[in-house]
């Protein structure tokens, strides 16, 4: 098991392949982040982290994109 995952470096070939590759979500109403990815061996793993919800984006109910989630920040 992984605990306390801070940083990580991961060389890749192709950039554009490779965030296609993973698949970030935020869950605001259980206050995580999750990155999947399938390893080589073809498993579907799972990294999650705590992420801090500001009071107004508590009441999201749905996952929704790292991208969308940072916009939502951003106002």
């Amino acid at each position: 098991m992984i605990q306390g995952l801070y940083e990580t470096h991961l060389p890749v070939r192709n950039l554009g392949a490779s965030i296609a590759f993973y698949r970030n979500f935020v869950r605001p109403y259980q206050g995580n982040v999750s990155v999947y990815f399938d390893d080589p061996d073809g498993n579907s793993l799972e990294f999650m982290c705590f992420v801090e919800v500001p009071e107004h984006l508590r009441d999201l109910n749905e996952k929704i994109s790292l991208a969308e989630w940072e916009k939502l920040l951003s106002k």
